[in-house]
C-alpha cells in the first residue's frame, strides 16, 4: 500500500477490509511510530489502485485513534469504520466517510460511563445502508479483567 512504508519502518497491520464494488475497497488498521506507539489508518482502493494512507489522527478526549478494527462500505465513497483510541481510559470510536470524504472520529455515545475498567474497542461494524450501522465490541467493567460485550446501532 503506497505510503504505509513512509509512515513506519516497522510496517503495519490491516485489520479489516470492505469492498463496495469490484476494485473499490477500503481497508483499515494500524502502524507503529518510531517509539512503537500505534496509529490508526484507512486506505481506499479505486479502480484497482490503492490510494494514499489516511492517518486517523483527530484527538478524542485527549487521546488519538490507535487502530481501526472494522470497516463497512455501502457504496464507493460511503464507509464507516470503528476501532479504539488511547486516553487515560481507552475507548471505542467510529468514523464515517460520505461522498469520498472522511469525517472526524467520534466516541460511541454512552460507552464511557460503562467503561470503568478503562479499555474498550469496536470489534466489528456492519452498515446495510448508508444511514444505518451497527457496531459490536467490548469494554472492561473491572480494570484489566472482566470484559462485557456491547452492541450499538445508529440510524
Amino acid at each position: 500500500m503506497p505510503g504505509l512504508i513512509r509512515l513506519s519502518d516497522e510496517g503495519g497491520d490491516n485489520e479489516s477490509v470492505s469492498c463496495a464494488a469490484p476494485d473499490t475497497c477500503t481497508a483499515g488498521g494500524y502502524y507503529p511510530d518510531s517509539t512503537g506507539h500505534p496509529h490508526a489508518f484507512l486506505v481506499t482502493e479505486t479502480g484497482g489502485l490503492w490510494g494514499h494512507v489516511l492517518k486517523v489522527a483527530a484527538a478524542l478526549h485527549g487521546g488519538d485513534p490507535v487502530e481501526v478494527t472494522s470497516v463497512s462500505c455501502t457504496a464507493p465513497g460511503t464507509c464507516t469504520a470503528g476501532g479504539s483510541y488511547d486516553t487515560n481510559s481507552g475507548q471505542a470510536f467510529v468514523i464515517a466517510e460520505t461522498g469520498g470524504r472522511w469525517g472526524h472520529p467520534q466516541p460511541l455515545p454512552g460507552l464511557a460511563a460503562l467503561n470503568i475498567g478503562r479499555a474498550a474497542g469496536v470489534n466489528a461494524i456492519s452498515c446495510p445502508t448508508a444511514d444505518h450501522c451497527a457496531a459490536v465490541g467490548y469494554y472492561y467493567f473491572v480494570r484489566g479483567r472482566h470484559t462485557r460485550a456491547f452492541a450499538d446501532s445508529q440510524g
